[in-house]
């Protein structure tokens, strides 16, 4: 199997996306490996150095590293890269392992219920599922969302290390060292300065978010066997998490050591790792 790194694209309904493969189909179910907010393809550099004989693929998300961003009129809603994530397994032609982190496991997780049987293995990394809101408290979130005034221009930056400062800022447990891959792949150089390659509309809020029912519809919909990974400093709210955890019909949760970005970190990555090579073994 060729483990090495090859960038990729997808021709896919909205436009291109691009991304990364390591290896090739093999025995092994392949793995469709989700980033989070923010992050890319990059997330998981880290934690395939630990699994050399996986064959795994992973997309930038549209808005996301070097994929396309949405068009003209459209949304980043939660369920936006469905079609995306659709489009790659149907033309990969076999059912995969989805490994998602963060916003990719929430929308792991729905692709999950959607199409069962194009999914054997679900995995999240701290993340348990889309962020929801009561229905009684949908109009208000659309009001807010279509009044909200959030298209500021990109920011430009002297250098990949300022961007690197900035981006330490929002999340100050991360180190420079695991963050700098994901920066360098959403930072684009204009003459001499750099701006992020990152959609300013995936900062925008929600128009319109799932109900706690519909979520829970979605989780039970799941047929495969699904693995829960938490950092034991992360995000998940315990009730959150134990209240989504028993609408699961096959369900493992397991704890890492580490922040919310616990994969990326050479010790996480490592624990994260074996973890998943077991899982995935198990599903054999």
């Amino acid at each position: 199997m060729n483990s090495e790194k090859q960038e990729r694209h997808w021709d896919v309904r909205f436009g291109r996306v691009a991304g990364l493969e390591w290896g090739s189909p093999g025995e092994m179910p392949s793995i469709i490996a989700l980033h989070g907010w923010l992050d890319n393809a990059n997330s998981f550099e880290c934690i395939r150095g630990f699994l050399p004989d996986l064959h795994i693929i992973a997309p930038d998300l549209p808005g996301h590293g070097n994929s396309d961003w949405l068009p003209s009129g459209a949304d980043y809603s939660i369920w936006s890269s469905i079609d995306v994530i659709y489009d790659i397994i149907t033309a990969l032609g076999r059912p995969v392992v989805i490994l998602g982190h963060s916003m990719g496991g929430a929308i792991g997780l729905l692709f999950a219920g959607a199409f069962p049987q194009l999914v054997s293995g679900y995995v999240a990394l701290d993340s348990i599922g889309p962020i929801t809101t009561e229905a009684k408290q949908t109009p208000r979130q659309l009001a807010e969302a279509v009044q909200h005034r959030g298209n500021r221009p990109a920011r430009s930056m002297s250098s990949e290390q300022q961007a690197l400062d900035s981006r330490l800022k929002l999340a100050p447990a991360m180190t420079a060292e695991a963050i700098r891959p994901i920066v360098v792949r959403n930072l684009q150089k204009n003459e001499a300065e750099f701006s992020w390659k990152t959609d300013p509309r995936l900062r925008l809020p929600s128009k319109v978010r799932l109900t706690e029912d519909q979520v829970t519809a979605f989780i039970e919909a799941i047929s495969c066997p699904a693995l829960m990974i938490r950092a034991s400093h992360g995000i998940i709210p315990d009730d959150a998490f134990s209240r989504r955890q028993a609408s699961f019909a096959h369900l493992t949760t397991e704890v890492v050591q580490g922040h919310h970005h616990f994969h990326i970190e050479q010790q996480g990555a490592e624990s994260t790792a074996a973890l998943v090579r077991q899982f995935v073994a198990g599903l054999l």
